[in-house]
Formats: C-alpha cells, sequence, structure tokens
C-alpha cells in the first residue's frame, strides 16, 4: 500500500470510530432518557398511591423498562407483622409473564424461600427497602447470565426502591390515620348514644318527680288553708318549712329539665326582644322583690339579639335570681341593673347583669360555671345548676358567657349575643 493510500485509510478509521462511538453514546442516552422518564412515571404513581397494590401496580408497570432481568420479585413486611413474598414477574421462553405467588410466615422462613428461588440464577440483585431508619422489604432482582447487572442497573434499582419505599411509607401512615379517625369516629359515635340516653333517662326522671311534687304542693296548700287560725307558731314553721322545701324541689326539676332539654335541643335563632324578655323573667321573684322593696333597672330599649325567647327569659331569670341571691341580706340599699351595648367591630352585643352584693373572689370566678358549683359564701338555697345552664344557653346560641367581680364591689354577668 503506498504511503497515499494509507494516509487516506487512517482519516477514514478514525471517522468510523468517532461514528461508531456517537452512535454508542446516542444509543445510552436514548436509554438513559427512556430511563428517567419511566422513573419520572414510577415517583408521580407512588406519590398518588393510597394503597399497597396501587404501589405495586405503579413499580410493576414500568420496572421492565428501568432494569434488565429474568426475575423480580418483593419481599415486605405486612402491618400486622407477617411477611411476604410476591413474585411480581418472570422472563419465560414465551415472553413476559407475571404472577402472585404469596408466602406468609416469619422474616426467616421468607428469606429462606427467596433464597432458594434466587440461586437458581446466576445474577442476584437485592436491594433495600428503607424509610425513618426502618427496613420495609427488599427489592430481589434475578437474572440468568452472570455478571447480568451493571452499575446503572444497581443505581436505578436503588433508586426505585427509595422511592418505593417511600410510597410504602406515605401508605402505612395514610392508613394509620384512617384507623385513628375511624376510631375516633366511632368512639364520638358511642359517646353521643351514651349522652343522649343519659338525658333521655335524666329527663323521664325529672318529668316523672313533677306529678308527685304537684300533688305534695296541693296538700301544703290544703294544711295551710286548714291551720291558718293554728296558734302554734310550731307548727306553723314546719309547714313553711315544707313549702320552701317543696318549692326548692320544683326549682332543682324544672332545672334537670332544662339540662336534659338543652343537650338535644337545636337551637333555631330568632330576633328577640332583650328587654320584654328581661321584664317578663322577674314574674319569678315577686315575693322576694316585695318582701325586699327591691327594684330591678332594666334598660327599656336594649338591643335585640338572635335566639330563642324562652331560652333568653331563662337566662336574664338565671342571672338576677343569682344576682338577688348573693347580694346580701344586710344591704341596706339592694341594686341590681340590667343593660346592654353593642360590642366594637363585631356583629355581637354584651348585655349585663350588674348587682352591688357581696362580689366572687377570683379563685372562685373560673369554677362558678361548672355543673353544681355552688358559692358558700352566704346561706343560699339551689344546686348549682343555674349558671351552667345559662353557659350551655348562650354557647348554644353561639355567644360567650362572664363575670367581672371584687370581692365587696358587687359583680357584673354579662354574655353576649349576635345582634338581630
Amino acid at each position: 500500500m503506498t504511503d497515499a493510500a494509507s494516509h487516506t485509510s487512517q482519516p477514514e478509521e478514525n471517522y468510523q470510530q468517532v461514528l461508531d462511538t456517537a452512535r454508542r453514546l446516542l444509543i445510552q442516552s436514548q436509554t438513559l432518557s427512556g430511563r428517567l422518564q419511566h422513573m419520572q412515571r414510577v415517583v408521580t404513581a407512588l406519590n398518588s398511591a393510597v394503597t399497597y397494590d396501587e404501589v405495586l401496580t405503579a413499580v410493576i408497570t414500568h420496572v421492565h423498562w428501568l432494569v434488565r432481568f429474568d426475575h423480580f420479585s418483593i419481599c415486605l413486611q405486612r402491618e400486622d407483622g407477617d411477611w411476604e413474598l410476591r413474585t411480581l414477574m418472570e422472563h419465560s421462553p414465551a415472553g413476559l409473564s407475571t404472577s402472585d405467588q404469596v408466602a406468609l410466615g416469619d422474616s426467616e422462613a421468607v428469606s429462606d424461600r427467596l433464597l432458594t428461588t434466587l440461586t437458581s440464577f446466576d445474577s442476584q440483585m437485592i436491594i433495600p427497602l428503607e424509610s425513618d431508619d426502618e427496613t420495609l422489604g427488599t427489592l430481589n432482582f434475578a437474572a440468568r447470565a452472570l455478571d447480568a447487572f451493571t452499575l446503572e442497573d444497581r443505581r436505578t434499582a436503588n433508586l426505585l426502591a427509595a422511592q418505593m419505599a417511600n410510597g410504602l411509607r406515605n401508605v402505612r401512615l395514610l392508613n394509620e390515620a384512617r384507623r385513628a379517625r375511624q376510631e375516633s369516629d366511632d368512639y364520638l359515635a358511642r359517646l353521643q348514644a351514651d349522652t343522649s340516653e343519659a338525658n333521655e333517662f335524666s329527663y323521664a326522671i325529672a318529668h316523672d318527680l313533677k306529678s308527685p311534687l304537684h300533688i305534695l304542693t296541693g296538700y301544703i296548700s290544703l294544711l295551710q288553708l286548714v291551720l291558718n287560725n293554728h296558734d302554734d307558731p310550731e307548727v306553723q314553721g314546719y309547714l313553711k318549712e315544707v313549702e320552701v322545701a317543696s318549692k326548692n324541689m320544683g326549682r332543682i326539676i324544672d332545672q334537670l329539665l332544662w339540662l336534659a332539654q338543652l343537650s338535644n335541643a337545636r337551637a333555631v335563632a330568632i330576633p328577640v326582644d332583650m328587654s320584654g324578655a328581661a321584664q317578663r323573667s322577674l314574674w319569678r321573684f315577686t315575693p322576694e322583690l316585695k318582701r325586699r322593696r327591691m327594684v330591678i333597672d332594666i334598660a327599656p330599649d336594649m338591643l335585640y339579639a338572635l335566639g330563642q325567647e324562652g331560652w333568653i327569659e331563662e337566662i336574664f331569670a338565671n342571672l338576677i335570681g343569682n344576682a338577688i341571691k348573693y347580694i346580701g341580706e344586710d344591704n341596706p340599699d339592694p341594686q341590681i341593673r340590667v343593660r346592654a351595648a353593642a360590642e366594637p367591630d363585631t356583629e355581637m352585643v354584651r348585655y349585663e347583669v350588674t348587682d352591688n352584693g357581696i362580689g366572687i373572689a377570683p379563685a372562685d370566678q373560673s369554677r362558678i360555671f361548672e355543673l353544681f358549683m355552688r358559692l358558700r359564701l352566704v346561706s343560699t338555697e339551689g344546686h348549682g345548676l343555674g349558671l351552667s345552664i345559662v353557659n350551655r344557653i348562650v354557647q348554644r346560641l353561639g355567644g360567650q358567657l362572664g363575670v367581672d367581680s371584687e370581692p365587696g364591689a358587687g359583680s357584673t354577668f354579662w354574655f353576649t349575643l349576635p345582634s338581630a
């Protein structure tokens, strides 16, 4: 070969090498691009998976585009603690086939079966599924050829395992949240059923007590008529005590009925004349007001509020009755005022019942609205139901209840309701 021919063939050989290298790089680039696209699809599917089957489906759909293998299986620990081995995909002489062979048991039994399966292949690759320092299982690849898995295969398998572990962890957390929600819903349903049953029982008992109490009250009135001219002060004293006790029992029964009704009733709010409701509540205290020559000052033009008329009357009756109770027998000038004012920058109205009585200590103010709480500042009747009833009514109507007081300087009980 002449020097000219040799010189001509050398550039051609170099060109062919460069061309072959370019083609090889192009094929590798296309392969890598395809893997990345399928990995992105796997990640998208795993992020939206809400069940274990959806996680497996996402992996099965794309895994043969990511790693070359003849056998693909997964070993997982279920939430009940058992391990399972699933042979998800195999290459057979007839082509690509899938199977779902499940074996449950302890980790050693599953590991033995996995090793027995993989040792029939010349190349194996076992990738752990790890999340939050916990091993959830393994991804298992096998091939018949020796040294079948490349460095890129191992990198891709590790990336796939990391994404699958995250998907499994998310499904586990979602299942835990579902169970917690279901347990909470079940507990709430049982609590509501028990509460409703208890309220119905309390209402039935309180209602049944009304009839014998009416009979008792009638006999007391009859005895008072018969013994009206009896000059024995001891007999008159006994009759008076029985009368007071029966009235007290009637108030307790009425309050128990209110508590039972409030627990089951639904509030339907309508505009209520608050001044009129406060005035109508005074009839309950007529004897006491006459005896003490007490006048209660109720503002005639209080703003209307959204509520229920009967409930509003009960609020004022309890708050005014509470003021009368704790205003002090020795108070030379007992005063009770009922006022209202719009709350600034809100759609609420604040109503106040103010007295110049004995006041309430700060330590007692935080407990005064609790059920059956009665302050023992003075000798009073009652069983601590009134203010708890007021609190429930106000809350049911969407408002708040509170008190401002100093010992010896009187008290202001206030509540807010939506303005009408």
